[in-house]
């Protein structure tokens, strides 16, 4: 009998809108601080062309001195990016503390030191122990927000925590986004997220390795990120964007020979299995519901999870909250590093979006 060829049902996001807000919040009355990095795509000026820079005692600008194609025109739109964001933040009645960067754009620990070097000038120039904090995940690369974000959330001197995401007016072409990178890989970074203190109490029989790969719209960099790792059990996500059908449907062209091979021939180590649709929260929730039900069926054996976050930053936003709330887990965060970007990948600025998740 002719098998008959069935649809692969990856995970759908249709409602990650819900949890965000696009009016800005009332920061009236709080020591509030900003944190983002200026890049070549105007989205990174999003959350400071509102009223916000009124409101800020201190801003920490990062800044990435990535590859860019074309050389000339990305430079020369990093530059004036940049310049706008200090004119943002400079031109108010009050004196706000301004710090610049230039940090690597892949490394959790050159973030980290940048992070808490701002820290203490906050308490030493400003007297801010404790303060409210807007991160603007727009521009930062997909590994700094997920390190950013973890440390914010357990960072006892930030009281309350906002994140700012802006979408851009348009992505470029298919056509365009068929060469968005044009320079390739330059290798995987593996960098350890939660430790737990599991090693303490003796050594585990084994290691059950579980992987969460959200994937963005290059299919070779989810399959490098899957290279030289031996992970027992991997589930595939492809994330709907309403805002941008065409950019899913990219997304899902690029790992169509990927989807197949895996629902028809049970790829060695991946899966693709149903995810509820749902929203940015919600899929951290789900996250969480796995990684117990892994627990539970693998009592004998130690848990490690290996995450790739190459799909959409609200979805990452989900995924970190819910790794902040993880137990007796170890987390592992694998990135495929680009060795440059398309300076056209997105066409201006949309609209901003926020979200309080502390």
């Amino acid at each position: 009998m002719k098998r008959k060829n069935r649809m692969v049902d990856t995970q759908k996001f249709h409602k990650w809108q819900e949890d965000f807000h696009t009016d800005m919040p009332n920061f009236k009355d709080t020591n509030l601080v900003w944190l983002g990095a200026s890049s070549f795509e105007k989205r990174c000026l999003g959350s400071l062309q509102e009223r916000l820079p009124s409101f800020l005692k201190a801003a920490l600008v990062l800044e990435y001195h990535t590859r860019l194609y074309p050389k000339e025109k990305g430079e020369k739109l990093r530059a004036e990016h940049h310049r706008k964001m200090l004119e943002f933040i400079k031109h108010q009645e009050h004196e706000i503390l301004i710090k610049n960067y230039a940090v690597n754009p892949y490394s959790p620990r050159s973030l980290r030191v940048a992070m808490e070097s701002f820290e203490h000038n906050l308490r030493e120039k400003l007297n801010l122990a404790v303060y409210d904090l807007v991160v603007d995940i727009s521009c930062l690369t997909k590994i700094h927000t997920v390190y950013a974000i973890l440390w914010c959330l357990r960072n006892v001197q930030i009281s309350n925590l906002w994140i700012a995401y802006s979408l851009p007016e348009d992505y470029e072409s298919p056509r365009a986004l068929r060469r968005s990178n044009p320079f390739g890989w330059n290798s995987v970074a593996s960098h350890p997220l939660i430790v737990s203190k599991l090693g303490s109490l003796g050594q585990p029989k084994s290691e059950f390795s579980y992987g969460i790969f959200l994937a963005g719209h290059e299919g070779d960099r989810t399959r490098a990120a899957r290279n030289g790792k031996v992970i027992d059990v991997i589930d595939l996500v492809i994330a709907l964007t309403p805002d941008d059908i065409w950019l899913e449907d990219k997304a899902r062209s690029e790992h169509e020979d990927l989807m197949r091979e895996i629902s028809r021939k049970g790829k060695l180590g991946w899966k693709l299995s149903e995810w509820p649709k749902l929203d940015a929260l919600g899929f951290g929730d789900q996250i969480l519901t796995r990684l117990e039900n892994f627990r539970r069926k693998k009592k004998e054996e130690s848990l490690r999870l290996y995450f790739v976050p190459l799909g959409p930053k609200s979805l990452i936003l989900g995924a970190i909250v819910a790794f902040s709330k993880v137990k007796e887990i170890d987390v592992n965060v694998l990135y495929p590093v680009p060795a440059g970007y398309d300076t056209n990948y997105t066409v201006g600025l949309k609209r901003t979006y926020w979200i309080m998740i502390k």
